[in-house]
């Protein structure tokens, strides 16, 4: 038993003083510490503590990869955490198999997956990844647990080639903000194009922040291991509810009267959430639009709103895949959605249908049309064009539409469609296409379900909540890879 104990304890951190202190000197924990620093005292069951690579004599603890289940909050998650101090985290035959063997339980138990990606890809010493374990399943069985668990990966230093994939794979990608991740490093990039780069240079964690590759960004590990947590707390279910963060009558005067003056639309989902119940999505792309995870009343939901601070919350194409992937997300875990629209429409001109707009737009129509979580729409402002529909509007399967009392609807702007009508009659017909798309009309022809006071919307909200969550069930649907 003693010699047991002791070649278990030679690959922990305790016997690695030298390693640990490379890490140290580069601002970043262990493997082992980073699914400490996640789990619940005491929690960590570790799978392959004595794997090793295959050589004979070769000091591969772990073999560069640390495995197993913890808990977090008192629920169960599999964690793989990959160790940069054993030959720059790479992927091998064992590591491959010892990840395939915890996504497999995962998938079978339906357990949520955290991932620690930090590496070089693939190990150069072997010539093939394939694995007599099942090593080469991986990436399909993390590709079919996207949607059906949540899979978070997190980035804290270089991850490349393969390390990198295992993040795309993910539905919730975390890095720090001195990361670096790309499908190829260094040396395959100078070998394919002749020229050096450093890791920065090549896919520093801000670049992939603001092309959407990246939900969050923290900066530093113990910021990352709070977001991967708070991220993960949203699927747990309902919670005890929280006072709203401000009074609720303090709404009547976040949004100005003035279509055209910008405010934060945070302002109106920390109204409407439980207090300090926030978790921004993809915040650095597609800044038009703001995706979050929220509560209200206890409950988990997603807000989908129009940021007016940037292009007046209009729709343009990566705004439409943001809210189109988010959606899936929500619709894949049963969490229902909520709408807050204060957009002139689609994006319009050359550079805009160079993004091939006409395509991406149809994302998140087609997303919303067969969603089977409910969705909750209010108009706080501009609704105008399409925006209407696309924003959870009634036509896609919305199931309460409200708007407030500063909410204009219409084709266009009233001044654009009076520019247009003037040159047709010669009148300036735009106070009178103002009156016809006031919320009051709109609600007297029934085209919204009510026209609403914005200190009632959280208490809306609620009821709503209440009506429509007993029968929810999630879907289990892939998250795209938009």
């Amino acid at each position: 038993m003693a010699d047991l104990d002791e070649l278990r304890r030679r690959p922990t951190d305790a016997a690695r003083p030298d390693a640990v202190a490379r890490q140290r000197a580069r601002g970043a924990r262990t493997a082992r510490e980073r699914i400490d620093a996640l789990a619940d005292p005491g929690s960590f069951r570790e799978y392959g503590v004595l794997a090793r690579a295959p050589e004979a004599g070769s000091d591969t603890p772990a073999d560069g990869l640390v495995t197993g289940i913890v808990r977090v909050r008192g629920l169960p998650v599999v964690v793989a955490s990959y160790d940069y101090t054993v030959l720059a985290g790479s992927q091998s035959e064992v590591n491959n198999t010892k990840l395939a063997r915890v996504l497999q339980l995962a998938e079978e138990r339906a357990l949520p997956v955290v991932l620690f990606s930090e590496g070089a890809g693939h190990r150069v010493q072997e010539a093939s990844l394939r694995s007599r374990g099942g090593g080469e399943a991986v990436f399909p069985t993390l590709a079919r647990l996207s949607g059906k668990v949540p899979t978070v990966c997190a980035v804290p230093g270089r991850a490349f080639a393969g390390n990198a994939v295992l993040a795309g794979l993910c539905d919730c990608v975390v890095a720090t903000r001195n990361a670096a991740a790309g499908m190829a490093g260094p040396p395959l990039v100078e070998a394919a194009l002749g020229e050096r780069f450093t890791p920065e240079q090549i896919g520093a964690a801000d670049v992939h922040a603001t092309s959407g590759a990246v939900e969050a960004l923290a900066g530093d590990e113990a910021e990352m291991t709070e977001l991967i947590s708070a991220y993960l707390s949203y699927f747990e279910g309902r919670l005890e509810s929280a006072a709203p963060l401000a009074d609720a009558r303090t709404l009547r005067d976040v949004v100005p009267s003035d279509p055209r003056r910008p405010y934060d639309v945070r302002q109106v989902i920390a109204h409407l959430a439980d207090l300090g119940e926030l978790l921004e999505l993809r915040s650095e792309f597609a800044p038009n639009l703001v995706t979050a995870l929220t509560r209200v009343d206890g409950w988990s939901v997603g807000c989908v709103a129009s940021q007016p601070t940037a292009l007046a919350g209009a729709i343009d194409a990566d705004a439409a895949d943001k809210a189109a992937r988010f959606v899936r997300l929500c619709d894949a875990f049963g969490l229902p959605v909520v709408f807050l629209v204060d957009s002139p429409g689609f994006a319009v001109g050359p550079a805009a249908e160079r993004t091939a707009l006409m395509r991406h737009s149809t994302h998140l129509i087609h997303t919303l049309t067969h969603a089977q979580v409910p969705f909750f729409t209010v108009t706080l402002r501009k609704s105008y064009g399409l925006a209407h529909v696309a924003m959870g509007g009634r036509p896609l399967g919305a199931s309460m539409v409200l708007a407030w009392p500063t909410a204009e609807f219409g084709a266009m702007g009233p001044e654009g469609a009076a520019n247009v009508l003037g040159r047709t009659n010669g009148t300036d017909p735009a106070t009178a296409l103002r009156r016809q798309g006031a919320p009051l009309r709109m609600a007297e022809l029934f085209a919204v379900d009510d026209m609403i006071d914005p200190a009632d919307t959280r208490g809306a909200l609620t009821d709503w909540l209440a009506a429509v969550m007993p029968g929810t069930r999630p879907s289990h649907r892939p998250v795209p890879p938009w």
